[in-house]
């Protein structure tokens, strides 16, 4: 049986991922027998584009929602660091030539390592 590239643009996308020269793909309007010829190029130029497309509604769907959701008073993006925590940060990154991956591990997994990182190279740069 050939596989079916007509099912739905992420169906067709997996399909071109995982071309092998000389398969034949069967379509529902009938089968590619050469990629390389000119209406085998067409065909997956056309399943890129559909995948593509798909893709971009998607985004564009999601987006819609989050302006949406922001116009209703939701807060969308991640929940903020505990101020203790921040404060504790930004002690240890004054007083003690501690470096992030140090203090990452005194301070535990609460905030990730980037945000120490974005703290203690905040804070050390108004100290010298």
């Amino acid at each position: 049986m050939l596989p079916l590239a007509s099912e739905g643009a992420q169906t067709a996308a997996h399909q071109i991922e995982e071309y092998e020269p000389g398969r034949r793909y069967a379509t529902l309007v009938g089968t590619i027998e050469d990629s390389e010829s000119c209406c085998g190029g067409i065909m997956f130029t056309l399943i890129g584009a559909m995948a593509e497309l798909e893709s971009s509604l998607i985004s564009e769907r999601v987006t819609a929602g989050m302006k949406a959701a922001k116009a209703k008073g939701k807060y969308i993006s991640r929940p903020r660091s505990p101020q203790r925590t921040v404060a504790r940060i930004e002690t240890l990154a004054r007083t003690a030539e501690m470096s992030v991956r140090h203090i990452h591990r005194e301070i535990g997994e609460e905030v990730g390592r980037s945000m120490i990182g974005n703290i203690v190279r905040e804070i050390r740069q108004t100290v010298h």
